[in-house]
């Protein structure tokens, strides 16, 4: 059985792989190019689904708190920076923006 920390790590280099072709993406669509609405709406399936639900949860329950175990400050970067990003408030904000998004973009 994998440890929490390596199953993490695992999963970051998916995020990072999704994170790539979403970059690749937004090149094609400022250049005109066409691009599947479909698509769009899997990333913003996988975004929502995956990482808010299932990655950022796992960091939370796992890597946090051992960060903080061995020194690392809740209250002082890195950490801090990190939870400010991740507040729920924040990604559902940024959530709610991109369903719309993707249906504009269908027409």
């Amino acid at each position: 059985m994998e440890s929490s920390t390596v199953a993490l790590e695992h999963e970051h280099r998916i995020v990072q792989k999704v994170v790539a072709g979403m970059a690749i993406l937004a090149d094609e669509l400022t250049e005109g190019k066409p691009v599947r609405p479909q698509l769009l709406k899997e990333i913003i399936e996988f975004l929502r689904g995956f990482v808010d639900q299932c990655y950022h949860a796992k960091e939370d329950k796992y890597l946090f708190p051992l960060l903080e175990q061995r020194g690392v400050p809740a209250g002082g970067c890195p950490l801090a920076g990190v939870y400010k990003i991740l507040a729920p408030s924040a990604g559902d904000r940024m959530g709610c923006g991109t369903s719309p998004a993707a249906q504009a973009f269908e027409r």
